[in-house]
């Protein structure tokens, strides 16, 4: 892959279905690699690009794969969904256009996903549809390569979608989608913990009067004098 052979673009977007009504207006991209961050996501964009784009995640079978392979080789279907995992295996020639419909958790993902495309000194583009909760996916990959994104607004002339996928719907910082948020304050955890808190008595023996051993002995003894003495 050259630096000079391969442009990087991140395109702003308020939603990340934006994509759909984008490559409708841009219908000239062919042999194109789209990323996802999961096989869910995935199933959700394809349903949109079932006639254009092929879809390879783990749900498919290898008999599967294979065959969108070979029909998006062929110039049968303008691209094909994937994840990352998924695409490791998939030994694919002239890619034009990588799309990240989602940025990766990690940047170093960002860098396998762009080397799909610009190989031998071929032109290739990198386009990534960004949003606001993204912008630490969008430094953290800055930081790896050293340079600034070049950042564009979206076309203006492109109808905005409403439709929303998962992460966006769930309102929160989405490097939190990967693993479970920490609760601040009086969270679940503590609340439970102040429950379960009790002083801890030593066992039901404790609980109970104190009394000395001699009391008892001489109790006893008194017992034991009066029955003889009737």
């Amino acid at each position: 892959m050259s630096c000079t052979s391969l442009q990087l673009v991140l395109l702003e977007v308020t939603q990340k279905f934006n994509f759909y009504n984008w490559t409708k207006y841009i219908n000239t991209i062919t042999k194109v690699l789209v990323f996802v961050n999961n096989k869910k996501i995935s199933t959700l964009l394809h349903e949109s690009f079932e006639d254009e784009f092929g879809v390879i995640n783990s749900n498919k079978s290898q008999n599967y794969r294979l065959s969108i392979m070979s029909e998006f080789q062929s110039g049968n279907l303008r691209g094909i969904i994937t994840t990352d995992v998924m695409a490791r295996g998939l030994d694919i020639s002239d890619i034009s256009h990588v799309i990240n419909f989602e940025m990766p958790e990690y940047p170093e993902l960002y860098m396998h996903r762009i080397g799909r495309t610009g190989r031998a000194d071929a032109k290739g583009t990198a386009i990534s549809f960004f949003t606001k909760r993204e912008e630490d996916f969008k430094v953290d990959v800055e930081l790896l390569m050293n340079q600034d994104l070049l950042v564009k607004d979206f076309p203006a002339e492109v109808e905005i979608s409403l439709k929303l996928i998962g992460p966006e719907k769930d309102k929160q910082p989405i490097k939190f989608l990967m693993k479970k948020p920490k609760l601040d304050g009086e969270g679940a955890f503590h609340e439970k913990s102040k429950k379960n808190t009790k002083v801890n008595l030593g066992g039901p023996s404790k609980t109970k009067k104190k009394t000395h051993g001699s009391v008892n002995r001489n109790m006893l003894k008194n017992q034991a004098k009066k029955r003889k003495n009737k």
